[in-house]
């Protein structure tokens, strides 16, 4: 069985990816209104944290020139000239270390504003690298308040969860938490809103049963306090449709997904972007539901008006181009699926690059096709080029370049290849055990896939205690009945047959048949 996978997308079992338009990136702290368009949101919130330094009334020439640096910043992002923002910014950043001092509050804010600019491109290693500075010039700064260095070390841990380090990501998160709970109180807007991204992060991770209560507290006390006519409100409910959608509960993510819907809808209009794509978000969980028609007609409605308002080649567009190619694949409608598929491909390598993450999913999602139909010398070389992107712009250890590694190892077991893919297979198990631990969902489909591979090099004895201890901790999390429980049991009835062990064999075989009917 494939992995799932999570970047900028929802995946599908066995890795394929969905993309939806929720927020993805946590609620930034400080924001009042949840921003769709990651671009706007940063800027927004660069324009209030920039405010919040300055350190008095009446500004110094200065201090007024840098501020002019840092508006032409903001006017080339806006308009979308990333190249000459991010040049100008440095530029702010010289003159303010020449004019003001490396540790002025406005010298410091330059750096955080970089680093908020190569996030918003994407350039996370980038923005780690701007930001982390940023975080150690405010804990040294006399200036800074406790909130404003809490604020940063928030926006550090989201460059944390949108980079897959999950482990650091999660303690400064947790820092921050308890910082705003002792400064502003439990019950804060702003104390909601960093509950809210710890939350996501566990979502991300399949940490659900700590994302679940989170999101729970965190949606309760900013609807108290913020009235449910606030638009932040609607991000943390579109992350936690998410979540439902993740743990399977179908008919509270569309529940979830259709509130959003309905809000952007009464407050935006049906053809604003922001509202189509929501449709975008309510049609993968019909698919997930199994109403096919009704999925086709959505999409197509969804595709229909993107291209009116945001045209052919909008990544929006190239996103459910992609979710309609998937809905033919889910259908084994391969011709249909296919065409799309590439067209999906070219659109995103022509838009957002060779290497952007919505194009390596895309990638992937083409090389599965391929893989489904037996095309497996198509499928290879694909799954190649994504592993070695993702690699180079994510790292080695990042979620999604794991999962592309997943994807290749069963390739290569299906291709019969065993000797490749056990090494790839144990390169996957080590790390989702690390980043993951040993009872992730993720983690034991590796340790099974894993023991399937040395049924198949005859390395019996390794592989039944492979296939026990996946089974045992299947029964122990899921329960004897979960799909992945029956899985394990059927594949080492399989080993038992192998070995002439035909008793033990049809035992297993008989308790796998009584779990399915139940």
């Amino acid at each position: 069985m494939k992995s799932t996978n999570v970047i900028p997308c929802l995946t599908r079992n066995p890795g394929q990816f969905h993309f939806d338009a929720t927020t993805e990136s946590p609620i930034k702290s400080r924001m009042t209104a949840r921003k769709r368009s990651c671009q706007v949101a940063i800027f927004f919130f660069l324009t209030i944290f920039i405010l919040s330094t300055s350190i008095s009334a009446a500004e110094s020439t200065a201090e007024k020139q840098f501020n002019q640096l840092t508006n032409q910043v903001h006017n080339y992002f806006q308009n979308q000239q990333y190249n000459r923002a991010i040049s100008t910014a440095h530029k702010s950043i010289d003159f303010a270390n020449q004019n003001l001092g490396e540790d002025h509050p406005l010298t410091i804010s330059a750096i955080f504003t970089l680093a908020q600019l190569y996030q918003a491109l994407g350039k996370l290693n980038e923005a780690e690298k701007q930001m982390s500075l940023a975080v150690s010039l405010y804990d040294q700064s006399f200036d800074a308040s406790e909130l404003d260095k809490a604020v940063a070390r928030e926006s550090l841990a989201s460059i944390y969860m949108a980079q897959g380090k999950y482990p650091p990501a999660e303690k400064l998160y947790v820092q921050v938490l308890n910082t705003k709970k002792g400064l502003l109180g439990d019950t804060d807007p702003e104390t909601a809103i960093t509950m809210a991204s710890l939350a996501e992060l566990y979502r991300r991770m399949g940490l659900y049963e700590r994302a679940d209560p989170l999101f729970q507290d965190a949606i309760q006390i900013y609807e108290k306090l913020q009235g449910d006519q606030d638009p932040g409100l609607y991000g943390m409910l579109a992350n936690q449709a998410k979540l439902f959608e993740n743990q399977g509960l179908f008919e509270q993510a569309e529940a979830g997904y259709s509130r959003v819907y309905e809000f952007d809808r009464q407050t935006l209009g049906d053809k604003h972007p922001t509202t189509i794509v929501d449709l975008n978000n309510l049609a993968g969980v019909y698919r997930k539901l199994g109403l096919y028609r009704k999925t086709e007609d959505t999409l197509k409605k969804v595709l229909k008006d993107l291209k009116a308002t945001l045209g052919e080649t909008h990544p929006e567009t190239i996103v459910v181009t992609n979710n309609l190619a998937l809905l033919y694949e889910n259908q084994g409608l391969y011709d249909q699926a296919e065409p799309l598929f590439k067209s999906a491909l070219q659109s995103s390598k022509n838009r957002l690059g060779f290497s952007h993450p919505r194009t390596l999913a895309i990638m992937n999602n083409l090389a599965l096709l391929f893989e489904s139909q037996g095309f497996f010398e198509k499928a290879e070389p694909l799954y190649l080029n994504t592993i070695e992107l993702n690699r180079k712009i994510k790292g080695a250890e990042h979620p999604d370049t794991i999962a592309a590694l997943n994807n290749l190892a069963y390739l290569y077991l299906l291709r019969g290849k065993y000797n490749e893919a056990e090494k790839i297979f144990e390169e996957v198990f080590r790390i989702w055990e690390v980043q993951l631990g040993e009872q992730h969902q993720k983690t034991l489909k590796a340790l099974n896939n894993l023991a399937r591979v040395n049924h198949q090099l005859k390395k019996y004895k390794k592989a039944e205690q492979m296939f026990e201890k996946a089974l045992g901790l299947r029964r122990q999390v899921m329960g004897e009945n979960h799909p992945d429980a029956i899985r394990s049991m059927i594949d080492m009835a399989g080993l038992f047959l192998s070995q002439k062990r035909l008793p033990e064999a049809e035992e297993l075989n008989v308790d796998a048949r009584r779990q399915t009917s139940l």
